[in-house]
C-alpha cells in the first residue's frame, strides 16, 4: 500500500497490492477530497508482494511497479505500468528481474543521473544465489541489471534514505546499512570498506584497477545489462584487456568477501 498523486490534482491517491478473497490485484483509489477515495474501474495483477509508485521514465508523473507471485502461471513477476497521464496506465515490457512473495523494493536515483534505479530483495528465480538484485536506469523501459548482496528472503527488509547526508540514497538492506559512495557503489557500512580506482576511463584498449582490498572477480555487462566478461581474481590490481569492446558504455561489478562495487567505463575507438 502507498501514497501518490497520480493525477496531478495535488491530492494524495492510494494503490494497493494484495491478496482479496476471490482474486489477487492491485487497485487504485482516487483521493476525491474530504475523506473520500474512489476505487478506479481499472486494475493491474497483484499478489503478496509490493507495489510503489515512481517516475521510472521521468516524463513527471509516477508510475506503478508491482512485484509478487502470480497465482496463474505459478511464476513469480515484476510489472511496470506506465501512467498515460489521463487517469489510466498500461503495461509496459522492461528486462527489470521477476521478484516474488516475499519481497522489498526500494526506488531511489542511487547513481544520481537523473532517472529512478530500482533495488530488490527476496524470492526469485532470475538471482537465487543472492535473491537480491540492483537495476540500475540507463534509458526508457531499460536497466543495467546486476546481482547485490545476498539478501535474507524470510526478511526482506528494503528502504533507502541518505542516511549520512551527503547527498546519495543509502540503503537499509535486511539487517544491514549499506552506504552509497556518490556513484552507485554500494557497500556495508563498516570502517574499513573497500575502495577501487580505475584508469584510464574513458579508456582505448585496455584499464587498470586497483583496490584497498582483495578482489574475487569482476563482471562486465553492456548497457543492456548483458554479461559480457567475467574474470575471477584473488588480487588488489586487475588489467582489462578492451581490445575486443565494441565503443560504448560499460558497467563493471568488482566483489570482494564484503562488497559489491559497481563502476562505469567507457571505451573509446
Amino acid at each position: 500500500m502507498k501514497w501518490g498523486d497520480y493525477d496531478h490534482d495535488s491530492l494524495q491517491d492510494l494503490v494497493i497490492n494484495g491478496i482479496g478473497s476471490i482474486d489477487f490485484r492491485t487497485r487504485v483509489y482516487k483521493n476525491m477530497g474530504a475523506d473520500s477515495f474512489l476505487l478506479q474501474p481499472f486494475y493491474m495483477k497483484g499478489s503478496g508482494g509490493t507495489v510503489d509508485w515512481a517516475d521510472l521514465d521521468n516524463d513527471g508523473w509516477v508510475d506503478i511497479l508491482v512485484t509478487g507471485y502470480d497465482s496463474t502461471s505459478g511464476g513469480t513477476f515484476t510489472d511496470f505500468h506506465h501512467n498515460n497521464m489521463n487517469g489510466t496506465f498500461s503495461l509496459v515490457s522492461t528486462n527489470l528481474p521477476d521478484f516474488g512473495e516475499p519481497s522489498g523494493v526500494a526506488i531511489a536515483d542511487y547513481n544520481l543521473d537523473g532517472s529512478e534505479d530500482v533495488c530488490f530483495i527476496g524470492g526469485t528465480s532470475v538471482f537465487p544465489s543472492t535473491g537480491s538484485a540492483l537495476a540500475l536506469n540507463t534509458s526508457l523501459n531499460t536497466y543495467n541489471v546486476q546481482p547485490f548482496f545476498n539478501g535474507n528472503i524470510i526478511n526482506p527488509i528494503l528502504e533507502t534514505a541518505d542516511m549520512d547526508n551527503d547527498g546519495d540514497y543509502d540503503l537499509i538492506f535486511s539487517n544491514f546499512i549499506l552506504r552509497n559512495d556518490n556513484t552507485a557503489n554500494i557497500y556495508p557500512m563498516i570502517p574499513n570498506h573497500m575502495s577501487v580506482s580505475i584508469y584510464p576511463n574513458p579508456a582505448r584498449e585496455k584499464t587498470f584497477i586497483t583496490a584497498s582490498g582483495i578482489i574475487e572477480s569482476i563482471t562486465i555487462s553492456d548497457i543492456s545489462g548483458k554479461e559480457i566478461k567475467s574474470i575471477a581474481l584473488l588480487s588488489k590490481s586487475a588489467e582489462l584487456d578492451l581490445s575486443g569492446f565494441v565503443p560504448g558504455i560499460y558497467f563493471l561489478r568488482i566483489n570482494s568477501s564484503n562488497a559489491n562495487i559497481f563502476r562505469k567505463i567507457v571505451v573509446l575507438r
